[in-house]
């Protein structure tokens, strides 16, 4: 039996009025973890701009390419991620500088805030 914590789970929906996109995300996000790139579909899915929250509260893992695709979410959207942080996100955020550069919220209700809804 495969453990939960061990797979990536990408819920995307829309939320607020208007709707906004929200991705959640439960589990390890990795190409070893998410090979057939269910992250990457769920963003190019999206709208071209707007706003986006992604919430990371589940996730339990991820690798760099995790942070490249929230860098590529970022640049084509208003991101929000909803946390907290797994340590090892928190961890490469922090070892490339790049902490400062997200806007991280304990609650969609707050994340729904910042995007004016």
């Amino acid at each position: 039996m495969t453990n939960p914590w061990h797979t990536l789970e990408v819920i995307a929906t829309r939320i607020g009025d208007p709707p906004v996109p929200l991705i959640h995300l439960t589990g390890m996000c990795s190409r070893w973890h998410d090979p057939d790139d269910r992250m990457d579909q769920a963003l190019k899915a999206l709208p071209a701009k707007g706003g986006l929250i992604i919430d990371v509260g589940a996730l339990t893992y991820s690798d760099m390419d995790f942070l490249r695709l929230l860098f590529d979410a970022k640049a084509d959207h208003t991101l929000i991620l909803v946390g907290p942080l797994s340590p090892t996100l928190r961890h490469h955020m922090h070892t490339t500088g790049t902490s400062e550069l997200f806007d991280v919220q304990t609650t969609l209700r707050a994340a729904l805030a910042r995007l004016g809804r």
